[in-house]
């Protein structure tokens, strides 16, 4: 890790907004999860990116991300994802679109970017079949993403593929190919020479 910093110290993370894109931009929050990827533990671990979006997708402001282990075991892809989704909304996502509609004097929409079809079906239906095994607190996290994605209108659940997922980069070992390709789609660019 200390070789990457060291050979990597000309990096910055970037982003652009207009004015413009104020009155219309959203807040897209990228959670994922790796199933039982800590080697000590056997613990999942969840990773989480978010955003401000302009209303045409073209430009974005990063505002947070994390890489953590989870706090239980998981059994199954999709509950490590529920969990971590879950995780994200209420730590990071819910806070910053709280914070940003009452900086903007208006209704950021916020909207959740999940690369796995069962954790979106369970959190749309507010169960699932297959995570009926789950204990009661990560039961709980199923009725709160219920409850933000189906009963408000200001959250939004969509599907979005791993392969252009932003948080999948926090909670797994890429091969150097991928690991470059995240880091550009993270914005992390090396830096242009200053001029005096």
């Amino acid at each position: 890790m200390f070789s990457y910093i060291l050979h990597h110290a000309d990096m910055e993370l970037f982003g652009t907004l207009k004015t413009s894109d104020l009155n219309t931009c959203e807040i897209w929050m990228s959670p994922d999860a790796d199933l039982n990827g800590d080697m000590e533990t056997s613990k999942s671990t969840s990773g989480l990116w978010v955003e401000l979006v302009s209303e045409d997708g073209l430009r974005t402001w990063p505002l947070a991300w994390r890489s953590k282990k989870q706090g239980s075991t998981a059994s199954s892809t999709p509950e490590a994802e529920t969990i971590s989704m879950a995780t994200g909304l209420k730590g990071e996502g819910l806070p910053m679109q709280d914070l940003f509609s009452a900086a903007l004097g208006r209704t950021v929409h916020l909207r959740c970017l999940e690369d796995n079809t069962t954790a979106i079906s369970a959190a749309r239906a507010g169960y699932s079949p297959a995570l009926r095994h789950l204990p009661r607190t990560e039961r709980i996290s199923v009725g709160v993403l219920y409850e933000v994605f189906v009963e408000r209108d200001d959250c939004t659940l969509q599907y979005q593929a791993s392969g252009e997922h932003k948080g999948d980069m926090f909670t797994k070992r890429l091969d150097p190919a991928s690991f470059e390709v995240a880091v550009a789609r993270a914005n992390l660019r090396r830096m242009k020479p200053r001029t005096a």
